[in-house]
């Protein structure tokens, strides 16, 4: 997933967010208003980080939740291939 295609899964990534930035309140995540580029401009005022370092943090955080998703219950990845 990219971050284009995380807008449609919103929900998602406002938790996400809050992994990432313990501190965001519900009222931060308001204001990003389900925007993936309303969100990069806001955490960039608030953190001063640059758009890069934003994209890379919430691209790690959804590769490693990608991955999970990958995984049943049993912690088996669904994804090995059977030689």
């Amino acid at each position: 997933m990219n971050i284009d295609q995380a807008e449609g899964k919103w929900e998602q990534i406002k938790g996400g967010f809050k992994e990432i930035w313990s501190d965001l309140t519900d009222s931060d995540l308001g204001k990003m208003k389900g925007s993936m580029q309303e969100a990069v401009g806001y955490l960039q005022e608030k953190y001063g980080d640059t758009k890069e370092a934003i994209e890379e943090k919430i691209n790690a955080w959804m590769q490693k939740n990608s991955k999970d998703e990958d995984n049943d219950e049993d912690g088996e990845d669904n994804n090995r291939r059977v030689s």
